[in-house]
């Protein structure tokens, strides 16, 4: 009889639930730090979205000229989909900022019901708890509890800070901003939801993650689909639809969040369900069947190659699409800060480059960047997870070197961060090239591997937070969100120089004269090499000399 099992038999009649209480406090202690990371970053760039489209579009006359364009470029509609007509500041918010918070929000509540569910449970965690005689539901309960909470607590706040800027503005009212927090709720409902139920079907913590990223990335596809094609029913199958449905600032239609509601509590409903036919540490689908091989290297690099490669793989998936994205709309929006005073004005807030085409490529270097940086230090801080599953004392036992697999996880981590950001890169550069010109695909180029010293830094502090090991990995991640903070909102924000010298980001071309060929402030090049350095041999030195921490 298995666990699950076990205690279902165990638990009484009426105790289906219990110990809901003492489990639901434990899960929120544990997970609350991770939360504060997404939920006050998220609400933070709510606040301060429509208040800079204040500032550089005062009114619907001056801002005409940029919505016109937005709405006929076919790269943002892609990205942030339909702008809405007469393009309020409402409107032009939930159309921007809107697309970045849901994603945002997708992406937290995917990785969060996947370290509630099958990571606690590969790891042997949930197990443990079962064992303290809880209610045969009382494990799905608390995850649909801090899922429900955690999205609340957002879409609360992002709407409340809404509703404040809606005081005294005429193109900021309440029901929009209350439709727009409950579609930030209700999203983040149900993409926990669904991967709770993705959970259920698929046998680990690996495979559930793949499904889940997988069928969100369906979603956004079809959201895309009823953007770029007649058929707009798509937005009904996708929770990245659910906000051009709703309209918030335009129509403020409440049905579609009555059925997006009925739709996240028939998920929650079907994923209770698959939980009780569940054997416990099994999928309800099988895995795919394999014939065990021997292994063509056995040593650390190569360990971590095989682990890590798949994962590589799948990261060039949404580098390249960002990247074509950017370079896409670059030709339209440069144009335009040419053309038009206010759009010009907007470039001038949001970068101290000089000129359109370096301040528009000085912008979107940021999401190009972003994401090798954390593919690099999720790859290094692996380390963290290898160790406590008993991967790394398994690996010491063969007779390698105590440092060598740190020192493979680092190799792969810094060589593959290279490798997305050359791809971003060129992807970038490519397809500014076909829209625009060689000058502006030089600078497509130059911008996002001007940050390759910053990725180096990242990746020797995630190294000197394994050799820790103790809360830096939380740390490490605060400094990823300050640093893509800091390139996109310093000049918008007015941040003092010292405080955007402590971002990993922002040292490039822009912080320079001159043109490409002189494109490197070598100083802070220097800095950011020597705290990769200097991180990861304080880190490597440390696991020679600490203990291994297993469980």
């Amino acid at each position: 009889m298995t666990t699950h099992s076990a205690a279902a038999a165990a638990s009484p009649a009426g105790s289906g639930v219990r110990g809901l209480g003492p489990l639901l406090r434990l899960t929120i202690r544990r997970y609350r730090l991770r939360l504060a990371c997404w939920v006050v970053p998220i609400i933070a760039l709510v606040a301060v979205t429509a208040p800079s489209y204040a500032t550089t579009y005062p009114d619907l006359a001056s801002r005409g000229p940029l919505v016109e364009s937005l709405r006929g470029n076919d790269a943002t509609k892609v990205l942030y989909g339909h702008l809405p007509r007469p393009g309020t500041l409402g409107q032009l918010a939930q159309w921007e900022m809107g697309t970045y918070v849901i994603v945002l929000t997708s992406v937290m509540m995917l990785t969060l019901v996947v370290a509630m569910t099958r990571v606690d449970e590969d790891l042997g965690r949930s197990e443990t708890v079962a064992a303290a005689g809880l209610g045969r539901w009382t494990p799905t309960a608390a995850v649909t509890a801090v899922v429900v909470a955690a999205s609340a607590l957002l879409g609360s706040g992002a709407g409340g800070v809404l509703a404040l800027q809606a005081i005294g503005s005429a193109e900021l009212t309440l029901a929009g901003a209350a439709v727009f927090g409950l579609v930030v709720t209700l999203t983040g409902i149900g993409v926990g939801a669904t991967t709770l139920v993705v959970s259920e079907l698929f046998w680990d913590a690996s495979s559930t993650r793949r499904a889940a990223w997988a069928v969100i990335a369906t979603e956004f596809a079809a959201r895309v689909g009823a953007d770029l094609t007649p058929w707009h029913w798509l937005r009904a199958i996708s929770w990245f639809g659910l906000k051009d449905a709703a309209a918030p600032y335009t129509a403020n239609d409440p049905a579609p969040l009555v059925g997006a509601a009925l739709v996240a509590a028939a998920l929650v409903a079907a994923a209770f369900a698959l939980h009780a036919r569940r054997e416990f540490g099994a999928g309800l689908l099988a895995p795919p069947p394999h014939r065990p091989h021997h292994l063509a290297s056995v040593s650390s690099w190569g360990l971590a190659w095989r682990l890590g490669r798949d994962s590589l793989i799948l990261w060039c998936v949404p580098v390249v699409g960002i990247a074509a994205l950017f370079g896409g709309m670059s030709h339209a929006l440069i144009t335009l800060a040419g053309s038009d005073s206010a759009t010009g004005s907007m470039f001038d807030d949001l970068s101290s480059a000089t000129g359109p085409v370096r301040q528009y490529f000085s912008f979107s270097y940021v999401f190009i960047a972003v994401l090798p940086m954390v593919y690099g230090v999720q790859t290094v801080l692996g380390s963290v997870a290898d160790e406590r599953d008993g991967l790394l004392d398994t690996e010491l036992a063969t007779g390698v070197r105590r440092a060598a697999p740190l020192v493979a996880r680092l190799f792969l981590a810094a060589a593959g961060s290279t490798v997305l950001l050359a791809v971003g890169s060129a992807v970038q550069a490519v397809v500014t090239l076909a829209v625009a010109d060689a000058e502006a695909a030089r600078w497509a180029l130059a911008y996002p591997l001007a940050q390759l010293p910053g990725l180096v830094a990242a990746v020797g502090l995630a190294a000197a937070a394994v050799g820790s090991l103790r809360r830096l990995p939380s740390l490490v991640w605060a400094v990823v969100a300050w640093s893509g903070f800091v390139a996109v909102f310093a000049d918008l924000v007015k941040l003092p120089d010292w405080l955007r010298s402590a971002a990993l980001f922002g040292h490039g071309p822009h912080a320079v004269s001159g043109g490409v060929g002189g494109w490197m402030p070598w100083g802070a090049v220097a800095v950011l090499v020597a705290i990769g350095v200097g991180g990861a041999a304080f880190g490597l030195a440390r696991m020679t000399r600490r203990d291994i921490v297993v469980g």
